[in-house]
């Protein structure tokens, strides 16, 4: 019986599901000779009512905004009139390969935004028959030890 393995490279941190906190490679995870590879990628801007730039993702800048949970990323908002607005976010988003193949293919257009939304929608992916089939055919079959 095949089972997903999951090889993770950037573990969640307590607080921290958004993927504001997170950037590269967090898993790969492998089903068959199926992987799924979840990228916390994009450029994170937080700025002031104003227009000033207080978070680069990296750093508080200026008159910063005070980030440690999740929770707090709730202050942010989405219009030029909140005290704090999103400019630029990040998000994670899955690239699919079979494991004879060596070129990493993206699943353009899905993206999801919490850490363990990510690892379960990567083991939807590689679950998916027709998803594979689709792509590549008729799937090989990895050749299993008797």
């Amino acid at each position: 019986m095949n089972k997903i393995k999951v090889e993770i490279y950037c573990p969640k941190s307590k607080g921290h599901q958004d993927s504001f906190w997170y950037d590269g490679d967090i898993a790969l995870l492998s089903y068959k000779n199926r992987r799924v590879l979840v990228v916390a990628a994009g450029d994170i801007r937080i700025q002031k009512k104003g227009g000033e730039l207080v978070h680069d993702g990296w750093k508080e800048r200026g008159d910063g905004i005070k980030l440690e949970t999740d929770k707090d990323l709730e202050k942010i908002g989405n219009s030029y009139d909140d005290k704090y607005y999103w400019e630029n976010n990040n998000w994670f988003e899955f690239f699919w390969r079979q494991e004879d193949d060596n070129n990493w293919n993206d699943i353009m257009g899905d993206v999801v935004f919490e850490y363990d939304t990510a690892l379960e929608r990567a083991k939807t992916i590689l679950k998916d028959n027709r998803f594979w089939k689709d792509y590549y055919g008729k799937e090989k079959k990895k050749k299993e030890k008797k």
